[in-house]
């Protein structure tokens, strides 16, 4: 789904580009369009992208960010939408959810250097939705440099979440736990983000490659022994009986399915 190819410049003629600071004059920013090829280079500053988490706005045309779980969203008119993103130091991990499917979601590195990386390609052309998480911080902020779209561009900024977590605490927050029969049990990152794969797949039946693939970072060298591992771990938080677990079942010869 996902293509990588070296970012450049495009110079189109007779096109007019606005560079207004959209973040600080409320007006949208540069928006270049060929009426032939209907290709939008859509600026960061554009007020129409919705961002969520610690962003930096010091520079609007390359704003970056470093922690794991900042977000932008877009609505768009389009067939195909890419990103030109800068991961900083060292390769980094985002996912893209299109249209709200976060069960069908895909992760994908981020190397560093500033490259274009094809987000959804081969849509209908109708509006479509496309949020980009940030998953890992490893080294340096990555940057984001704009969106480019095969379509009629940019929609209004998509309606906020209708519901909001409020953490207390300072920057460098715990945040990771749940509760059990009043028991508050912290989990580390990777139990988080396996619990919450599990989640989003409930039912279905999951391989332990096909969890090595979609949870752990391709980098970090882990095995399937890897995954029973923080199998036992999450079932001694998360079931009344570990031994007789309901909630994470083991599917013999296969992986594993989760249960609410």
């Amino acid at each position: 789904m996902f293509s990588k190819q070296p970012a450049f410049l495009v110079v189109l003629p007779f096109l007019v580009a606005s560079h207004a600071l959209a973040q600080q004059t409320g007006q949208q920013s540069s928006q270049q369009a060929s009426p032939y090829s209907l290709v939008q280079l859509i600026d960061p500053s554009d007020a129409r992208i919705a961002y969520t988490g610690r962003w930096n706005f010091s520079d609007l045309s390359q704003p970056w960010c470093g922690w794991q779980g900042t977000s932008i969203r877009v609505r768009f008119t389009g067939t195909m939408i890419s990103a030109d993103l800068n991961a900083g130091s060292q390769t980094e991990y985002f996912r893209v959810i299109v249209d709200g499917d976060h069960a069908g979601s895909q992760k994908f590195p981020v190397q560093p250097g500033l490259a274009t990386y094809t987000l959804a390609d081969g849509l209908t052309m109708a509006i479509h939705e496309v949020e980009l998480v940030k998953e890992t911080y490893k080294g340096t902020s990555a940057t984001f440099h704009g969106f480019e779209i095969h379509g009629h561009g940019l929609m209004d900024p998509p309606p906020p979440p209708p519901r909001r977590i409020e953490l207390y605490g300072d920057s460098n927050l715990a945040g990771y736990s749940l509760e059990r029969d009043g028991v508050r049990m912290p989990l580390v990152r990777m139990e988080l983000e396996l619990l919450r794969y599990f989640i989003a797949h409930e039912g279905e039946v999951l391989s332990r490659e096909r969890l090595l693939n979609e949870v752990w970072d391709a980098d970090s060298f882990p095995t399937t022994r890897t995954v029973d591992t923080h199998i036992l771990k999450l079932r001694k938080k998360i079931e009344p009986d570990p031994e007789q677990p309901r909630h994470l079942l083991t599917v013999r010869g296969v992986g594993y399915k989760f249960q609410g």
